[in-house]
């Protein structure tokens, strides 16, 4: 099971004869003619072999892209413009090859991993010491990991709120900071063990009646104890308050039970086996790709992509 599966970029074919057929397999070139014979290896090769098909007049009938079985991994989404349509006489459609169920991914695998203390493996990430990427999920032998938090079961308790309004809308805080107060032997086992250069990336999940609210530790307060955070003001009728539940994550000190993880800004990333797992052999995909399709129309000019 792959970081994400894409189901489709696939229209139902129609029973009639294609004009022209092109093939993709994921052990295919893009620089191959795209038959059966020679395929395609990426969706976006075959979008440029159907424009090199249209800049030539596309025949009566309709084109049709077979996407064979396998995996395809993408780092950026297939962008279709009102270039990329067909027309009623030759309608272009994109489908799964006769029997076939491609999967696509948005994830790319990380290896490299080693044993480090207390149970832990870690590798480093070169593209996200070099502040290229960074993300927020991992999956492990198919599964969603968890990001390394603290209370691992239940939550702590806000102890005092109080918010301080920035920018006003309608008489009401549009953006506001807000301080949270923790019971003290709360703090002392988790923000307390978090070094400076880790605080910007700690986060904190707020659950106060219907809603969740997750925003970045912007300060600790070391005194009171507790913390502030920045972002959207509370809504009055639905505030956060003395005993709203919340949890902290995403920081090496709350990295201690199997299956949790933590990518810390430097490039290594941690985690610790579930029992069973060997992590010389897991599949360790993280997720690279926003988006697996764009359509990208021109409106002003009325230009659409036609799908």
């Amino acid at each position: 099971m792959k970081a994400c599966l894409f189901a489709a970029v696939v229209l139902a074919a129609s029973a009639v004869q294609a004009a022209a057929d092109l093939y993709v397999a994921p052990d295919g070139r893009d620089t191959a003619p795209g038959t059966q014979q020679q395929p395609l290896a990426t969706l976006t090769g075959a979008r440029d072999a159907v424009r090199g098909l249209k800049a030539k007049g596309l025949p009566p009938g309709p084109v049709r892209v077979h996407v064979g079985e396998g995996l395809y991994s993408f780092a950026e989404p297939l962008v279709l413009t009102p270039e990329d349509s067909g027309t009623p006489e030759s309608p272009i459609v994109y489908q799964a090859a006769a029997g076939a169920r491609p999967v696509f991914s948005g994830g790319r695998r990380i290896e490299g991993w080693k044993p480090v203390d207390n149970g832990l493996w870690t590798t480093r990430v070169p593209e996200v010491a070099a502040g290229k990427w960074y993300f927020e999920q991992l999956f492990v032998n198919g599964r969603r990991a968890v990001r390394a938090r603290t209370p691992n079961k239940f939550y702590f308790y806000i102890q005092d709120f109080k918010q301080t309004s920035l920018d006003e809308e309608k008489g009401r805080p549009r953006r506001a900071r807000q301080a949270i107060a923790m019971r003290p032997e709360d703090f002392s086992q988790s923000l307390a063990l978090v070094p400076s250069e880790q605080l910007a990336d700690v986060n904190v999940e707020v659950y106060h009646n219907w809603d969740n609210t997750r925003r970045f530790v912007e300060k600790v307060d070391r005194d009171q104890p507790g913390f502030t955070i920045v972002g959207e003001g509370v809504k009055p009728w639905n505030p956060m308050k003395r005993n709203s539940h919340f949890h902290l994550e995403n920081y090496l000190a709350a990295l201690d039970v199997p299956g949790e993880w933590f990518l810390a800004r430097d490039g290594a990333l941690y985690y610790k086996p579930l029992p069973g797992e060997d992590m010389t052999k897991a599949e360790v995909v993280a997720p690279v790709a926003e988006k697996f399709l764009v359509l990208r129309g021109e409106p002003a000019a009325k230009k659409f992509v036609e799908h």
